[in-house]
């Protein structure tokens, strides 16, 4: 009787607004108590402690500020007005600066990307030592695929997962949605979009803006985007062993139209960034070549060609007059041009469709059909692209890719550089069009351009290399994993923006 009275008082206690109460009966309880009576003392503070700890939930819970960053972080419909946080303050083609500055903690460049292949996919990187680093994924990869799967049982599937689905009948997967952020749907690149689609639908939400159509679900572009950023600051987070990344620079197209840049800020909100930068992507290229590539240092002009996933630009950049002052880059974007649905993944589709009738002239099967085939075509085209980079011919050996009555059928071949690169020159004759467009709006001529940068993984192909060198009569010069440069020069730009900031 004496125990239950004095548990029912201690509860009574931790309940009460006093603290020092409970810790006058806990010590009263232990002095009176015997050793037996130990047990069911600490079992009675054990209810106390949960119960008052329950108390602090509910009084957290009405809290007002608590409500408003519980509200902040979920999308709605006014994703306008919660993307003021995110908010940058243009300074000119840089974004240089922004309102209210959060970059306190850990940060990371990132490039979204816009395909599914290696070359083309999303990176990240973080400056750790004095030099920018690249994030490597869950799966050891240093680029994670732009692909998000949508499973029939209702999973969703991010990064190298997802890219395993592509081709599936069991799931839904999307790439190159980031093509569609801040694009209205009646849009000649939506309906270039649209029409290369199809696993899936693009739609129209009430604004007339573009969505992607999964199961009868309309998802908005940056909903999908989101889950590749927040895979990528995931992992940031678990390169850096737990430490938060709440702020970002992320590397946009030159001609970003207001609209993207909306979508940008909306998408970093919803994969909980808190400081979101957007900086042109072929300035971040230059600023991760400048260290490494000297004669990019001593530039007043270079001409920055883009060959991604999707699309191909060429940008104009000129030293700025104000230098890297008020966290500039150095440089501004004079001109841009940039077009979609030639990019290097139609390097690729070309490369496979020759395989296709290649087989079917053999065994009179089409292999278009056969999603399983078509995976395997896939990856197949993707390791003789790379060994093409460095070697006059690649062996493409698909054992058992298909069957018929007979028996198992085999795709054995060797594909040699003239003839692959015979196979792809109409897609990069298209690519090369921007160049014109480009040195017309600068007012500028080949000759007028210092130096030539390649950006992108499909410009390690030497059938690029060599068209770009014809053009512009010098060298073009490039990294040695070009499909990371703009996500190495967010991460210095972000590392210039701490340091202004705190003088670290």
């Amino acid at each position: 009787e004496q125990m239950t009275k004095l548990r029912e008082s201690s509860m009574m206690a931790m309940l009460s607004h006093s603290p020092h109460e409970p810790r006058r009966l806990l010590m009263r309880g232990l002095r009176t108590s015997r050793p037996a009576e130990f047990g069911p003392l600490v079992a009675g503070i054990g209810v106390a402690v949960a119960a008052y700890s329950a108390k602090l939930l509910l009084q957290a819970a009405h809290n007002p500020k608590v409500g408003w960053e519980r509200q902040s972080r979920a999308p709605t419909d006014e994703a306008q007005t919660s993307n003021e946080a995110l908010r940058t303050e243009p300074t000119g083609d840089s974004a240089a600066r922004t309102r209210k500055s959060y970059f306190t903690t850990d940060v990371m460049g990132v490039d979204l990307g816009e395909g599914a292949k290696e070359w083309s996919g999303a990176c990240a990187a973080i400056w750790e030592a004095d030099s920018a680093r690249i994030v490597e994924n869950e799966q050891g990869g240093r680029v994670t695929p732009s692909v998000i799967a949508f499973k029939d049982s209702g999973e969703t599937l991010v990064g190298q997962p997802a890219k395993k689905l592509l081709f599936s009948r069991v799931a839904v997967a999307v790439a190159g949605h980031q093509l569609l952020l801040g694009t209205p749907r009646d849009s000649t690149d939506a309906r270039k979009f649209a029409a290369g689609a199809t696993q899936f639908t693009v739609g129209a939400d009430s604004a007339g803006m573009a969505t992607v159509q999964v199961h009868g679900v309309a998802h908005q572009p940056t909903e999908i985007a989101a889950k590749t950023l927040h895979q990528l600051k995931a992992d940031a987070e678990r390169s850096l062993g737990g430490r938060a990344v709440l702020s970002a620079v992320l590397a946009v197209p030159a001609d970003a139209t207001d609209a993207l840049r909306e979508a940008m800020f909306d998408t970093a909100r919803r994969a909980g960034l808190h400081q979101l930068e957007l900086l042109a992507a072929p300035i971040a290229g230059v600023l991760a070549a400048e260290e490494e590539l000297p004669r990019i240092s001593a530039a007043s002009s270079v001409a920055v060609f883009e060959l991604r996933g999707r699309t191909s630009a060429l940008s104009i950049l000129q030293r700025a007059a104000g230098g890297e002052d008020e966290g500039g880059a150095g440089w501004e974007v004079v001109s841009s041009a940039r077009q979609q649905a030639v990019g290097g993944e139609a390097i690729d589709e070309a490369l496979v469709a020759h395989l296709v009738e290649r087989f079917w002239k053999a065994h009179a099967i089409d292999l278009s059909g056969d999603h399983l085939a078509l995976h395997r075509l896939h990856e197949a085209v993707e390791n003789a692209k790379a060994e093409l980079c460095s070697s006059y011919s690649a062996d493409v050996s698909l054992p058992f890719i298909s069957a018929d009555m007979h028996g198992p059928k085999h795709l054995e071949l060797t594909l040699s550089r003239s003839g692959a690169e015979a196979l792809i020159e109409p897609a990069l004759e298209s690519s090369m069009s921007v160049c014109a467009a480009a040195l017309d709006g600068a007012g500028l001529s080949q000759a007028d351009v210092d130096e030539v940068l390649l950006l992108g993984g499909a410009t390690r192909l030497p059938a690029v290399v060599q068209l770009l060198h014809d053009s512009f009569r010098k060298a073009p010069l490039r990294l040695a994993r070009p499909e990371e440069a703009a996500a190495l020069g967010a991460a210095k730009y972000a590392r210039r923006l701490q340091a202004l900031d705190y003088g670290t």
